[in-house]
């Protein structure tokens, strides 16, 4: 009798613990459904800190690779209610590269590009996290050029050549991300995004004597591209306000 007696002791213990805990565990969800979102700001400026961070510097077994490149976002939250927001986007990149070729020759190689962006982003928020997309366009201005350090040239056929091109390309695509905001000022997003492009550049050579620096012929190339081209965009760090 007395087991017994605890056996259904036991059992509405196990019962009463387990009922608790499912409470508990549905307060929690209610709480956590019901956070309140942060308050929604008229401007946002972001920084890149993908590009920013990863490019700074990176070894090369020829040499060392010195890049600097950021992208500055700006939305106008265009709607409080279907969450909404018009994109502007400037980005800046420029690489100075200083290498040794085989002929032990210092080769310097710098690249600028400037790129302006218009999109507009849907946003589906919950609480502090908030699912953003939509479709961007891009443009593109991009210089590149070599020079290598006459000083140190010992190519084979003693002659060097000063590369430079100018080119400019448009995108059409779209994008997609995700944004959590630590209050209503700080937030953090990463994104993806997929284009189609078309760029054009012109280039030219000219080829000099590195005994005498003197100019022996010069040509000029031009080509265009269109092409598909998508993948991880950025990580982002924004200031609301």
């Amino acid at each position: 009798m007395k087991k017994k007696l605890l056996m259904l002791l036991l059992m509405a213990y196990a019962l009463s613990a387990s009922n608790t805990f499912a409470q508990e565990k549905i307060k929690q969800q209610a709480k956590f459904d019901t956070a309140p979102e942060p308050e929604r700001r008229k401007w946002e400026v972001g920084l890149d800190v993908f590009n920013l961070v990863g490019t700074f510097r990176e070894e090369n077994v020829n040499g060392i690779i010195n890049n600097q490149g950021y992208i500055v976002v700006r939305r106008y939250s265009m709607n409080k209610i279907n969450k909404s927001a018009l994109e502007f986007k400037f980005g800046i990149f420029n690489s100075n590269t200083n290498i040794i070729d085989s002929f032990n020759n210092e080769l310097n190689s710098k690249a600028h590009n400037y790129n302006f962006g218009l999109g507009y982003e849907f946003q589906k928020q919950e609480g502090r996290f908030m699912l953003f997309y939509g479709p961007r366009l891009t443009t593109a201005f991009a210089i590149n050029s070599t020079t290598p350090k006459v000083v140190n040239y010992t190519s084979a056929n003693s002659n060097y050549t000063v590369f430079q091109s100018k080119g400019m390309s448009f995108s059409a695509g779209a994008f997609l991300g995700a944004r959590f905001f630590f209050n209503s000022h700080l937030s953090i997003s990463v994104s993806s995004n997929i284009n189609l492009s078309y760029g054009k550049s012109k280039a030219n050579t000219k080829l000099f004597d590195s005994i005498s620096n003197n100019f022996l012929q010069e040509g000029n190339s031009s080509r265009s591209d269109l092409e598909i081209n998508g993948g991880f965009s950025m990580a982002q760090i924004g200031y609301h306000f």
